[in-house]
């Protein structure tokens, strides 16, 4: 019977690490060719305004959820729990500082900056599994941050401005997934939580700033489909992330996870068109090749 259980508990895992990877894959090829999507909106709104538009869509449709599924009272008892609560702050605010980081970037045609910070990311969640998990830090992962480091160095000294946007993004974004695996909270309840308590916020700065004038829009149908994708668009590929952070191992995820910067990177510059020399070129190849290392030293693990 002991076996049986097992077993059991042994397939479940299985189908779940499964789930975890796919919704993982499912979620960097969303954000790769976010960019796209976020440029578009641009052209209609500015950057705070996109920022408003994405956290109160969110949670209009996480409240729309949760009411057919009659479990809205419910989750909002358990929201307003002392601990649950103020993790949730937390994690919404640098959560939305990583948003509008990111639509910052675009905003001033430096979506490369953004591409730069989430190839650093997965680097720093290795740091973070370090600090926070006690996972273990070889010479491979070692010599992986220093070259992520070299990139930040060399960017800094040759192109005469620090990469501030690059590690705002990827260090943000890298401290949030760190917060919700220590925190162990539902992705969907805990996402509920933040977008509560964001868009509490969000619907009196968008009174107090434009009294319902949104710039450069009229009332129509079409605005109103362009503002429930910003929520979908933010809303599905972070909840794919938050049940894969979870389930896989930062170090599984991290390795993952600079799939969507290589693809906003091929965005930026071929769709977006954005400014690219040498010596941005050289700072991204410092960064692939700690990468590579990081990489090629997990599938030898793997294969071994």
């Amino acid at each position: 019977m002991e076996a049986l259980n097992a077993k059991s508990r042994a397939d479940t895992a299985m189908k779940e690490e499964k789930l975890a990877w796919i919704a993982l894959w499912s979620c960097f090829l969303a954000w790769g060719g976010f960019p796209i999507f976020v440029a578009a909106l641009l052209e209609l709104i500015s950057p705070v305004e996109l920022l408003l538009v994405r956290i109160i869509f969110a949670a209009v449709l996480l409240c729309l959820f949760f009411l057919l599924r009659r479990e809205f009272i419910a989750n909002l008892r358990e929201i307003f729990r002392g601990k649950f609560f103020l993790s949730s702050v937390i994690t919404s605010l640098i959560l939305a500082a990583n948003w509008f980081f990111y639509i910052y970037s675009v905003e001033i045609g430096q979506s490369n900056q953004a591409c730069l910070g989430y190839f650093i990311t997965p680097l720093i969640s290795i740091a973070l599994g370090r600090f926070f998990f006690a996972e273990k830090l070889d010479a491979w992962k070692i010599t992986a941050i220093v070259f992520a480091f070299a990139a930040v160095v060399f960017q800094t000294v040759m192109l005469g401005g620090f990469p501030y946007l690059a590690l705002a993004i990827g260090g943000s974004f890298g401290i949030y997934g760190a917060l919700r695996k220590y925190l162990q909270v539902s992705a969907l309840k805990g996402l509920f939580a933040e977008m509560l308590f964001l868009s509490a916020l969000s619907l009196p700065l968008s009174l107090y700033f434009y009294a319902g004038k949104w710039t450069n829009l009229g009332n129509s149908f079409i605005t109103l489909i362009w503002f429930f994708s910003a929520g979908i668009f933010t809303l599905l590929p972070l909840l794919w992330y938050l049940f894969a952070v979870q389930k896989l191992p930062l170090n599984s995820v991290g390795l993952a996870q600079y799939s969507s910067p290589s693809l906003q990177f091929l965005v930026a510059i071929f769709y977006l068109q954005e400014d690219f020399d040498l010596n941005r070129l050289i700072a991204f190849i410092l960064v692939w090749i700690g990468l590579f290392i990081y990489s090629f030293h997990l599938f030898w693990q793997y294969r071994k």
